[in-house]
């Protein structure tokens, strides 16, 4: 049987496997002058193959594997052959087990703080799929894919991000509560941006989202287009509606 007790109960409960999927909020700290490590020789494919496995236990360890050879490297990672990686890994986004999920997207924060910029190349279009963990009704994992959001924006340019978010916002598989939660984002993020042309492609799923029948939601949209807009002049957003 699949392992469905709650996230911070059994496996997360002992402080040797909580160091182990703690995001990287702090990554680098104090190392940030090292050189990044190449760790494509510890991506074995037996760690490949297992985060496949039939048991979720063995999933487990394989995500946690992952997260080992980050913290071993001082979380300073090159992309070099980290390819393979990233594919076996979206897989566990998509995992029946809703703690493996978690986890998953906990690595891949991780991997983001660690390896920097390079992960926009390397990651093979991963961030889509932390998004559309965003779609899940369990708010514990679209609170997890928001910080993997935070780690990603430290080290990759929000306009880099953008098609990603806005293909979310469009998606009719993420719910109200989903899409709300990507807008709050959005909004804590663009008041820290300058003038940023890219920001009108928001305008139109803004748009649509002040016609949703959840309140929050329009909301929401509503606070992130006054944040938009503040830059902008009245035709401008006019022309991108």
């Amino acid at each position: 049987a699949e392992y469905d007790k709650d996230l911070y109960e059994g496996i997360f409960a002992s402080p040797e496997r909580s160091v182990q999927v703690a995001h990287a909020e702090d990554a680098g700290k104090g190392t940030s002058f090292l050189p990044p490590k190449d760790i494509s020789s510890k991506l074995t494919l037996t760690l490949l193959k297992n985060l496949s496995s039939h048991d979720w236990k063995v999933r487990q360890e394989s995500i946690e594997g992952i997260n080992k050879i980050i913290e071993e490297a001082n979380k300073r990672i090159q992309s070099t052959g980290t390819g393979e990686m990233f594919e076996a890994l979206k897989g566990r986004l998509y995992d029946s087990n809703k703690n493996l999920v978690t986890m998953a997207i906990i690595a891949v924060g991780n991997l983001a703080s660690a390896m920097g910029p390079s992960i926009e190349k390397a990651s093979k279009d991963i961030l889509a799929d932390v998004l559309k963990c965003l779609g899940d009704k369990k708010k514990q994992i679209r609170e997890t894919a928001i910080k993997t959001l935070d780690s990603w924006i430290t080290v990759v340019h929000f306009t880099k991000m953008l098609p990603y978010i806005i293909a979310a916002l469009v998606d009719v598989k993420i719910s109200s509560d989903g899409r709300k939660e990507i807008f709050e984002w959005l909004t804590k993020h663009i008041a820290k941006l300058h003038y940023q042309p890219e920001l009108m492609q928001l305008i139109k799923p803004i748009a649509s989202a002040l016609q949703d029948k959840s309140v929050d939601l329009r909301r929401a949209a509503e606070v992130c287009l006054l944040e938009i807009i503040k830059d902008f002049k009245d035709e401008q957003v006019s022309r991108a509606l």
